[in-house]
Protein backbone atom coordinates (compact mmCIF):
# COMPACT_ATOMS: atom_id res chain seq x y z
CA UNK A 1 0.00 0.00 0.00
CA UNK A 2 3.01 2.11 0.49
CA UNK A 3 5.90 3.07 -1.51
CA UNK A 4 9.19 0.55 -0.63
CA UNK A 5 11.12 3.68 -0.15
CA UNK A 6 8.87 4.92 2.43
CA UNK A 7 9.48 4.06 5.83
CA UNK A 8 6.38 3.65 8.16
CA UNK A 9 6.96 3.50 11.78
CA UNK A 10 5.54 0.07 13.36
CA UNK A 11 2.34 1.25 14.57
CA UNK A 12 1.34 2.81 11.00
CA UNK A 13 2.59 -0.64 9.83
CA UNK A 14 0.78 -2.69 12.43
CA UNK A 15 -2.76 -0.94 11.54
CA UNK A 16 -1.62 -0.95 7.65
CA UNK A 17 -1.46 -5.32 7.89
CA UNK A 18 -4.94 -5.43 9.89
CA UNK A 19 -6.68 -3.43 7.13
CA UNK A 20 -4.97 -6.32 4.64
CA UNK A 21 -6.40 -8.96 7.38
CA UNK A 22 -10.05 -7.36 7.68
CA UNK A 23 -9.86 -6.98 3.31
CA UNK A 24 -9.07 -10.93 3.05
CA UNK A 25 -11.63 -12.02 5.76
CA UNK A 26 -13.96 -9.79 3.86
CA UNK A 27 -13.17 -11.34 0.48
CA UNK A 28 -13.63 -14.72 2.01
CA UNK A 29 -16.86 -14.11 4.30
CA UNK A 30 -19.99 -15.19 3.19
CA UNK A 31 -22.68 -13.70 5.32
CA UNK A 32 -23.06 -9.94 4.48
CA UNK A 33 -23.56 -8.85 7.66
CA UNK A 34 -19.90 -10.01 8.46
CA UNK A 35 -18.60 -8.90 4.77
CA UNK A 36 -19.76 -5.60 6.23
CA UNK A 37 -18.25 -6.00 9.56
CA UNK A 38 -14.77 -6.42 7.77
CA UNK A 39 -14.99 -3.87 5.38
CA UNK A 40 -15.53 -1.63 8.09
CA UNK A 41 -12.78 -2.43 10.27
CA UNK A 42 -10.64 -2.34 7.54
CA UNK A 43 -11.46 1.46 6.32
CA UNK A 44 -10.71 2.33 10.05
CA UNK A 45 -7.14 0.91 9.86
CA UNK A 46 -6.84 2.66 6.65
CA UNK A 47 -7.85 5.88 8.03
CA UNK A 48 -5.64 5.60 11.27
CA UNK A 49 -2.98 4.89 8.41
CA UNK A 50 -3.39 7.71 6.55
CA UNK A 51 -3.86 10.17 9.20
CA UNK A 52 -7.79 10.46 8.37
CA UNK A 53 -10.21 12.09 11.23
CA UNK A 54 -12.14 9.64 13.38
CA UNK A 55 -15.50 9.25 12.98
CA UNK A 56 -18.59 7.40 14.47
CA UNK A 57 -22.32 6.78 12.67
CA UNK A 58 -23.26 8.99 14.81
CA UNK A 59 -21.50 11.54 12.52
CA UNK A 60 -22.64 10.10 9.45
CA UNK A 61 -25.13 11.93 7.55
CA UNK A 62 -26.52 13.49 10.33
CA UNK A 63 -27.90 16.56 10.05
CA UNK A 64 -27.79 19.54 12.57
CA UNK A 65 -30.40 19.52 15.22
CA UNK A 66 -33.54 21.35 13.78
CA UNK A 67 -31.95 21.67 9.97
CA UNK A 68 -34.52 20.56 7.94
CA UNK A 69 -37.25 20.37 10.45
CA UNK A 70 -40.38 21.77 9.96
CA UNK A 71 -42.53 22.21 13.07
CA UNK A 72 -45.33 24.11 11.54
CA UNK A 73 -44.52 27.59 14.14
CA UNK A 74 -43.84 30.93 12.19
Amino acid sequence: MTKPEEKMDPEQEYFEKRAEAELELAQSATHPGVVKAHYELAGLYLDIVHGEPEHSESDAGVEEQGEGVETGED
